[in-house]
């Protein structure tokens, strides 16, 4: 039921981000949107050492709710950790923006966009893990599709009024997952709201499991399209770079479905380990594993040759 809903939010997230996309690039044209993924591409470099602690809020909050209901403690430890991450990247960042926007082209004027970007997805970002540590999926799905449409709508809107510029079309990428952090926080008070007590134990248990994660981030980063752009912007045009992140965009919203697959089984792992259910999980991957990558190879297969028609017919 859980991951049935998620693939139903996913898809309404999938058309208002095309719709997005579409009003962008049909309106800007190629560089217009080449130069928001690059001002996205800079918040993202700056997340890399802020987000690395996101995945312990799943992982210790799935405890603490079996335990209490509440993850509270979870929260705010890693809320503080993040708040100290954030302060330190903000403080550095006369050292970092000034080589990274020569890279990406940006202006100097994009630098309070890329910080307010940065800063608000993070917070995002921890909320919407919080929410899968409470064991709140569909609510995280469906705030997700909520965040597209206000960007969508936001979007739509500039664009009927003749104001759509790559500035204005940030703000909408900016004010939308604000929005939607503050309605995520509204269904988590119940969890969040609550005494709690951080012990030494707990602390180094929160280390352990969370420093080896800051390498993994940097692996994950490096491979993923947002370094890409880094290269695109410096060595080709900032069109080359709308194109290239079309491309992207259509290979992210198609790994939505594995994605969200893995979103549901990391919960589901914590519960089974603290009910002692481990011949379920090694079920699972003797079993059901094989089954689905087979059949995820097929698809994505199918979904190339469809593709290669009705991407130049939809974006030109």
């Amino acid at each position: 039921r859980n991951y049935v809903s998620l693939v139903m939010f996913q898809v309404g997230s999938a058309l208002f981000s095309f719709g997005a996309v579409w009003l962008i690039t049909r309106h800007l044209g190629s560089e217009g949107y080449g130069g928001i993924i690059a001002i996205i591409a800079a918040s993202q470099v700056a997340q890399i050492l802020v987000n690395w602690t996101s995945v312990a809020v799943v992982r210790f909050g799935v405890d603490e709710f079996i335990e209490t209901e509440k993850i509270a403690k979870s929260f705010w430890l890693i809320f503080l950790v993040l708040a100290a991450n954030l302060t330190i990247v903000a403080g550095l960042s006369s050292f970092w923006f000034p080589p990274l926007a020569d890279w990406l082209k940006l202006k100097p004027e994009s630098f309070w966009l890329v910080m307010t970007h940065f800063t608000v997805t993070a917070l995002w970002i921890h909320v919407q893990m919080s929410m899968q540590g409470a064991k709140l999926p569909r609510v995280q799905g469906f705030l997700q599709m909520i965040e597209r449409l206000m960007i969508f709508a936001g979007l739509f809107a500039l664009t009927a009024a003749a104001w759509l510029t790559p500035s204005w079309a940030m703000i909408c990428y900016i004010v939308a997952p604000a929005a939607a952090m503050i309605l995520g926080i509204f269904q988590l008070r119940r969890y969040i709201w609550s005494r709690f007590s951080v012990d030494r134990a707990f602390v180094w248990k929160f280390v352990a499991y969370s420093l080896p994660l800051l390498p993994f981030s940097l692996v994950g980063y490096f491979s993923g399209s947002y370094v890409d752009a880094i290269f695109l912007s410096k060595f080709l045009s900032t069109s080359d770079l709308g194109v290239y992140s079309v491309a992207t965009q259509i290979n992210g919203i198609a790994l939505q479905l594995p994605t969200l697959a893995n979103t549901l089984l990391l919960p589901l792992f914590v519960t089974l380990q603290r009910e002692t259910e481990n011949q379920r999980t090694f079920k699972y991957f003797q079993n059901v594993v094989p089954t689905l990558t087979l059949a995820w190879g097929v698809c994505c297969l199918l979904g190339a040759l469809l593709s290669s028609t009705l991407i130049p017919l939809f974006f030109g």
